[in-house]
Order: structure tokens, then C-alpha cells, then sequence
């Protein structure tokens, strides 16, 4: 088996997660997969319909949503959405953060 290449982030629990995708796949329900990002930790959550999804809290800012899965996914295909989602993510928080910080500079003048 060749190695998962986890693009330089830790993924713990990949092979598991797709495990639990493989086991739902077909059924009609789904399962969302979210990642911490800082444990590196993979994690699923059963779901019955896809908008439940929307519906998943957790606190802090260290978990991101990665899918709602209904096929199979390889480990490889989850590492690769993973890498994608947490990329997207942290631009949008470094724009977030750099546009609060214009905000405060702006009160600051004034």
C-alpha cells in the first residue's frame, strides 16, 4: 500500500474515517467529515440527510468542515480534500484577520 501523502499537515484517523464513509456509502445517508486542525485529528459524524450537516456546532476556530460524503472515499481522496478545504480556509481567516486589522487601524485616526 503506498503511503498517503497528507500535503506537509498531520491527518490522523484517515483510514478510519474512510472506513466510515465506505460503511454508509449507498444507504442514502451521508457522512461529514471535519478535521482539527490543531491535532490533525480526522473525524466523521454519521448524518441522516445532508442539510443536517449545516446544523454540526463545535467550538473554536481548530475544526473545519471538510465534506458531506455519500460514495466511497480512498484515504488518499480525503487527505486531498483536506489539504484543499484547510488551504481555503486559512486564506479566508488571514483575510478576515488583515481586514479587522485595517478596521482598527482606520478607528485608531479617527
Amino acid at each position: 500500500m503506498a503511503k498517503t501523502d497528507t500535503h506537509g499537515y498531520t491527518m490522523t484517523g484517515l483510514q478510519k474515517a474512510s472506513a466510515a464513509i465506505r460503511k454508509k456509502a449507498g444507504t442514502g445517508e451521508y457522512t461529514e467529515v471535519l478535521y482539527n486542525r490543531t491535532s490533525g485529528e480526522v473525524y466523521t459524524k454519521h448524518v441522516m440527510h445532508q442539510w443536517q450537516s449545516s446544523l454540526t456546532a463545535w467550538d473554536g476556530r481548530e475544526i473545519v468542515r471538510i465534506c458531506t460524503a455519500d460514495h466511497p472515499m480512498s484515504a488518499q481522496a480525503l487527505a486531498d480534500c483536506i489539504a484543499r478545504q484547510v488551504a481555503i480556509f486559512e486564506k479566508g481567516e488571514a483575510e478576515y484577520l488583515a481586514m479587522c486589522q485595517e478596521i482598527n487601524r482606520d478607528a485608531e485616526r479617527k
